[in-house]
């Protein structure tokens, strides 16, 4: 009877996987990451849009502390230093105003370039990189002390504005997501001069009270595009949360809302949130 031959190390029979095996796990592995991919992108996304809310209420916080220590005063937008003349070295615009009620220490406009906690407050996440401010402020709440109020008689310079003069304050927005500007070094414009689609400058802009407030429809809510110059999508709102379809909105209460991006003409954003008493 011939003797049996057995092997001395039987367990390196199943030392390796077979190629089949490998292309199944390769398979479920390919499987899993494209299931999972959408949902992690996602998950992302919201983490960003939570992130600027938070800035947003941060923003409403000091603006309340900017208040009480200014007479009742809301912030501007910016100021040159002068009025209507080259920036000087006393420029500044509301983040500078709101860091410095916060505890900054002396930041001026020239400065404002100190990644401190409280600095971190104006800078958004899902924007290009660089830029001091992503945020605009709106022209009549915050406004452009060079800009003129022409739906006066006659016309004059825009000028801070008493908090107890706001009307409507769950529903009228203060600060917003801002276009950032190449030239500008990827900074947005302190001033959300066309946030409906119209320059400031417009007799009736922005007015709740006129006959051609249109007050419960969309506003425009423009071309959703960072820009290189300032023209084209400059001083407009950047629905730039959530794939491009969000943007994020402090209102003068102080709660803080994400609104949706359809197209250049309707979003969920109407002219009663940006049309004052």
């Amino acid at each position: 009877m011939g003797a049996v031959v057995r092997s001395k190390n039987p367990q390196r029979l199943r030392q390796a996987f077979t190629l089949v095996e490998l292309l199944v796990v390769i398979g479920i592995i390919a499987l899993l990451i494209s299931i999972l991919l959408p949902a992690l992108n996602s998950a992302r996304r919201q983490a960003n849009l939570l992130r600027c809310q938070s800035n947003l209420r941060q923003m409403g916080q000091a603006i309340q502390m900017y208040v009480q220590t200014n007479k009742g005063m809301l912030p501007f937008s910016w100021w040159d230093g002068t009025i209507g003349g080259p920036a000087t070295a006393a420029a500044t615009d509301f983040s500078v105003l709101l860091s410095n009620t916060m505890g900054a220490g002396s930041i001026t406009y020239a400065t404002n370039n100190s990644r401190t906690r409280v600095r971190e407050m104006f800078h958004d996440v899902d924007t290009i990189e660089g830029g001091e401010l992503h945020y605009s402020g709106h022209p009549r709440l915050l406004p452009n002390l060079e800009d003129m109020d022409n739906s006066l008689s006659p016309p004059r310079h825009m000028r801070a504005l008493p908090m107890a003069r706001v009307k409507r304050t769950a529903e009228v927005v203060m600060i917003m997501d801002g276009v950032q500007i190449g030239v500008n070094g990827n900074r947005a414009a302190a001033t959300c001069a066309f946030i409906d689609g119209t320059r400031f400058y417009d007799t009736n802009y922005l007015l709740y009270d006129h006959p051609k407030a249109d007050n419960f429809h969309s506003i425009q809510p423009g071309a959703n595009l960072d820009t290189e110059a300032w023209s084209g999508s400059a001083e407009e709102i950047r629905w730039r949360h959530l794939n491009n379809t969000a943007a994020n909105f402090l209102f003068a209460d102080g709660h803080v809302e994400a609104r949706r991006y359809l197209n250049s003409t309707t979003c969920g954003l109407l002219r009663a949130n940006v049309n004052v008493n």
